[in-house]
């Protein structure tokens, strides 16, 4: 990510990370318990079985039982968390 930022951003972003740093030598350990995070992620509605999941045990003679075709429909959904210090806030 950091290779994809221009100039002006990187000397923006060592600016925010400079004055985190003052900002954590006033206040310590206390600065944490202020820090809200988040992270996202894209999830679908469907998610196959795979493999090895769905296999079943069978005499090598027995036919393969038959399988119906299930498509991935339902599309995705943004999931988002909120952390802080102590653990999760928000999901």
């Amino acid at each position: 990510m950091l290779k994809h930022l221009t100039e002006k951003q990187k000397i923006h972003r060592m600016s925010v990370s400079m004055q985190h740093l003052m900002r954590f030598q006033e206040m310590g350990y206390q600065l944490f318990s202020r820090i809200i995070a988040a992270d996202e992620t894209w999830r679908h509605h469907f998610d196959p079985a795979t493999k090895s999941t769905s296999m079943d045990w069978r005499y090598p003679s027995s036919p393969r039982p038959k399988k119906a075709h299930s498509p991935t429909r339902g599309g995705k959904v943004m999931l988002t968390c909120f952390f802080d210090a102590n653990g999760q806030l928000l999901l």
